[in-house]
């Protein structure tokens, strides 16, 4: 019932849980998971994303919470696989603390002193 009053009202409401309650229409889906409307609409065909919920005649809309958690399980998902090829991220290479110049160095092919001497 608080779900439907808030979606009439456009605000939020919450489950006997204290869950924040909010449904996010298809462009806001598409703005927060980077994903076409195309392809979500892929992945609902094939059971892959979050069902959307009628919000009256051809509008729905879909639990946000829900979406987060879609979210999150395909970032978890993503680091196994990758951890699982033995894959790891590599380290940032941020430079020397002292001159910060060494990032150029692998990037460039071009020596620290080239760098240090044109740059003065």
């Amino acid at each position: 019932m608080h779900t439907e009053i808030a979606t009439q009202l456009g605000t939020k409401a919450t489950e006997p849980t204290g869950q924040t309650l909010s449904i996010l229409r298809f462009a806001e889906v598409t703005k927060k998971t980077g994903l076409s409307r195309g392809a979500i609409s892929q992945r609902l065909r094939n059971s892959e994303f979050p069902e959307p919920i009628n919000l009256g005649g051809r509008a729905v809309g879909f639990i946000e919470h829900e979406i987060n958690a879609w979210i999150a399980q395909l970032i978890r998902a993503s680091r196994r696989e990758s951890c699982d090829a033995g894959q790891q991220n590599p380290p940032l290479n941020t430079g020397t603390p002292s001159t910060g110049h060494a990032a150029v160095t692998p990037v460039l092919g071009v020596a620290a002193e080239t760098v240090h001497s044109n740059s003065q």
